[in-house]
């Protein structure tokens, strides 16, 4: 109901109220995020109903991203335990800095270096990354 209401006010917003829609977009982050922790408690991550809250959240990201704010949402993300869906955003929004660093802090050496090897990956990311790509793989 509420999730609902406000997506649809959010496709009706104008630039102009700008503000109010990073706000809106903000607050269903945080449902949705909550949604997501209480499917996971409720029936365990490899439940249907954790699968279901994950798909819709990133729906959400991928029709409304234009509003979030960046910083504020991989906050949001992080201070719920969500990484892999940090990850999934800040790909979407092209952070590499921060899907790099937190698969390096997750120990996914071989999936840090394939994205590090992407083409719009600047290259002094490699240098940032590489001491610490060397000792989860030497």
């Amino acid at each position: 109901g509420l999730q609902t209401f406000l997506q649809e006010r959010l496709k009706k917003m104008s630039q102009q109220e700008r503000t109010q829609a990073t706000m809106i977009s903000t607050w269903l982050t945080e449902i949705y995020l909550d949604a997501i922790n209480e499917a996971n408690v409720k029936h365990g991550k490899t439940s249907q109903e954790y699968q279901d809250a994950l798909g819709y959240f990133r729906q959400f990201l991928k029709t409304f991203s234009k509003f979030l704010d960046e910083s504020t949402t991989s906050w949001l993300l992080s201070s719920y335990g969500h990484i892999d869906e940090l990850i999934h955003y800040a790909s979407m929004i092209g952070d590499h800095d921060t899907v790099v660093q937190n698969l390096i802090q997750r120990d996914r050496a071989e999936e840090a270096i394939s994205w590090l090897r992407k083409p719009s990956v600047p290259s002094n990311l490699w240098y940032k990354a590489s001491p610490k790509l060397f000792l989860l793989e030497p």
